[in-house]
């Protein structure tokens, strides 16, 4: 669901409808916060990390290109964040993942592509994927 569907019939988002929507997100994402109004600063990293998915998914966006969206949280938020992001792809989002996290690239992805100096050098399907060849390919 949209932020259009939360739009007065004049086509405003009045106050009321804006904390449905940041209710319906931070129960949906699992945001720990103590009021929905608190400064998004307040939070931890990957509760910050799961507001700013919230904003974009807010937009109902059929593709996200996302570049680290776990570096800088503690190992947690990763792990429920990339179960986010794998939940939404399953639902038939298209994500387009940018990491040098390989254990992560590997756990969430479908098809790595690795590039060197400005070039796709080798792409690797979900049944190639290992640590070891990316290692390899990158080095």
């Amino acid at each position: 669901m949209g932020l259009d569907s939360y739009k007065s019939r004049w086509g405003a988002l009045p106050q009321k409808n804006l904390a449905q929507a940041g209710d319906k997100w931070i129960s949906e994402l699992k945001i720990k916060t103590q009021n929905s109004a608190n400064p998004v600063t307040s939070l931890s990293g990957g509760n910050q990390q799961r507001v700013v998915l919230a904003k974009w998914f807010a937009t109902n966006p059929h593709l996200m290109i996302l570049n680290g969206p776990t570096v800088g949280v503690d190992v947690g938020s990763k792990r429920e964040i990339l179960e986010i992001i794998r939940d939404r792809a399953n639902s038939g989002m298209a994500f387009l993942l940018i990491s040098d996290d390989i254990p992560e690239l590997i756990q969430i992805c479908h098809r790595v592509i690795t590039i060197k100096n400005g070039r796709i050098s080798k792409e690797f399907s979900e049944s190639e994927l290992n640590e070891a060849q990316l290692y390899k390919e990158l080095n």
